[in-house]
C-alpha cells in the first residue's frame, strides 16, 4: 500500500480515544487496570513503549501486582502478533521492534480480539502512525489506545500547567481522564511542531532525553 492510499484509506483497526492523565501515577495506575480487564477477559494484549525507561516502568508495576508478561526483544511482524501472540499472557515490546511489510497479504482467518495498548505517545507523531500502520496490518479485531499524562514532557509543550489547572479548578479528579477528539487532534499537531523543528531524530532511553538530544535548548 502506497503512502497516499494509506492516508486515505479507511483504517482497519480501531483507534479508541486517547486515555490522558493529569499525572502519570495516575496514567500508570490506569494502565494496569486495563491489562487486568483485558487479561479477566481473556483478550490478546500488545503492550507498546517508545523508549526503554517507559518500558521498564511498566515491567516494574506488572511485577509488583505480581501480572505474567513476556518480552519480545526482536522484530516482531504482523503475522507474528497475527498467529503467535496468546490470551491471558501480557505481550511487551518497544515500537522499533514492530514490523509492517504493506505488501504482505493479511490473514483473515479467525483470531480472537486484539488491544493494543501505546503506553506513551512519541514526541514527533511519524512514529505513532508507525505503530497505527502495524495495527492495521494485523489480521482480526484490534483495537489500540494511547496513554499519557499532562505532566510529560510533550504534553508540557502542549501547555499541560495550563491545562491541568484548567481542569483541576474545573472540578476534575486526580485519578479521571481526558477521552477528548479535540485534545487528541491538538496533541497530533504539537507532535508535527516537534518534528518539523528538531534537529535530529536520535534514539534515547525516555522521551525526556529524546527533547535533550534532539531539540536543546528549545
Amino acid at each position: 500500500m502506497g503512502l497516499l492510499n494509506w492516508l486515505f484509506a479507511k483504517p482497519k483497526f480501531d483507534r479508541l480515544p486517547d486515555r490522558i492523565f493529569l499525572s502519570s501515577e495516575a496514567m500508570f495506575a490506569d494502565i494496569l487496570s486495563q491489562c487486568r480487564q483485558e487479561l479477566n477477559s481473556h483478550e490478546r494484549v500488545l503492550v507498546v513503549a517508545h523508549f526503554p525507561e517507559r518500558l521498564n516502568e511498566v515491567r516494574r508495576r506488572l511485577d509488583d501486582q505480581r501480572l505474567v508478561y513476556e518480552i519480545i526483544d526482536r522484530p516482531v511482524s504482523a503475522e507474528y502478533v497475527t498467529r503467535e501472540i496468546s490470551a491471558g499472557i501480557l505481550t511487551l515490546v518497544i515500537a522499533e521492534v514492530l514490523l509492517v511489510n504493506e505488501n504482505e497479504d493479511k490473514d483473515e482467518s479467525s483470531t480472537s480480539p486484539l488491544s493494543i495498548l501505546v503506553v506513551e505517545h512519541h514526541p514527533t507523531r511519524r512514529h505513532d502512525e508507525a505503530i497505527e500502520r502495524f495495527a492495521a496490518a494485523v489480521s482480526g479485531k484490534v483495537q489500540l489506545t494511547y496513554f499519557a499524562a499532562l505532566d510529560e514532557p510533550l504534553m508540557a509543550r502542549f501547555n499541560g500547567a495550563w491545562v491541568t489547572e484548567t481542569l483541576l479548578r474545573l472540578g476534575m479528579h486526580a485519578d479521571e481522564c481526558i477521552e477528548s477528539a479535540s485534545v487528541s487532534r491538538s496533541l497530533a499537531g504539537a507532535q508535527r511542531k516537534v518534528e518539523a523543528t528538531a534537529i535530529s531524530d536520535a534514539p534515547a532511553t525516555s522521551s525526556a532525553e529524546w527533547f535533550e538530544r534532539n531539540l536543546p535548548g528549545r
